[in-house]
């Protein structure tokens, strides 16, 4: 927040955030679109472009680089709306141990447990937290259970290889829309539909990632690979005269990252 030609909002005041830079993709209906994810320099992003950030846990970020416009291209050619690179703790740079408790309006309440070592070449990090809320509106409540870790390998001062693992899990109520009188009459209320079909989305998703760097006063050198895994059930209004309102699919996403910078 608060970085120049960034706007990021929740679209409805739960767990949908949408991201934008310099207004690319600030019309897209869901999932971030025109800006590129990375985690540590390994692409987030799904092979369609969205990116579903509630997969990852902001308490695990040491720091996040902006990259605007044109000055994305050091990642690649499809990266005109801009990147965000998210740069995770590790054990070098984490607590040794820390406990974080929030809680707030409309049965808000998050909480996440972490910490990092060192033993000789290794060092490692991992946190696991949880966030639920009710929701301003019936039926909307919500739960997230996160866990991230990191190993890192030092083979010298400028060979590092590191691991990644990502497990996480939502499960969301739908309060689904209202009318203009129903809105004005309560708009805490839900659709009627979405009390009676328990209307609601869970989303469940698996990464694993592997990156190998190489730093010395002349070049800069990384090589990733990654794999991750969604699996998405969406339950909306359904009638045996309508049934599109019944989405379940899954995905396996995989690819990899090269990067070469040459100071000569």
């Amino acid at each position: 927040q608060r970085t120049p030609g960034v706007f990021l909002q929740s679209e409805n005041g739960a767990e949908v955030s949408k991201i934008s830079i310099r207004g690319s993709g600030i019309t897209s209906e869901d999932e971030p679109l025109g800006v590129m994810f990375l985690l540590d320099g390994v692409n987030f992003n799904q092979g369609d472009g969205e990116t579903i950030l509630e997969d990852f846990d902001v308490a695990s970020l040491s720091y996040a680089e902006v990259f605007r416009g044109a000055d994305a291209f050091k990642y690649g050619a499809l990266t005109l709306g801009g990147a965000i690179n998210l740069v995770p703790l590790t054990g070098y740079t984490a607590a040794p141990f820390q406990v974080r408790i929030e809680g707030g309006s409309y049965g808000f309440f998050r909480g996440d447990m972490s910490g990092g070592a060192v033993e000789g070449n290794f060092d490692e990090f991992g946190t696991i937290g949880f966030r639920e809320r009710d929701g301003f509106r019936e039926h909307s409540r919500e739960d997230t259970e996160i866990l991230f870790a990191d190993v890192g390998y030092k083979f010298s001062e400028q060979v590092e290889n590191r691991f990644y693992l990502t497990l996480d899990r939502t499960s969301r109520n739908l309060p689904g829309g209202l009318t203009k009188s129903e809105m004005e009459d309560d708009p805490s209320q839900a659709n009627p539909l979405a009390i009676a079909q328990d209307w609601n989305k869970e989303l469940s998703n698996v990464r694993l990632a592997d990156k190998l760097s190489i730093r010395t006063e002349e070049i800069q050198f990384d090589v990733g690979a990654y794999w991750f895994h969604h699996d998405i059930e969406n339950r909306g209004f359904f009638s045996p005269d309508f049934r599109e309102g019944i989405e379940q699919f899954y995905s396996d996403n995989f690819g990899g990252n090269l990067n070469f910078v040459s100071r000569h």
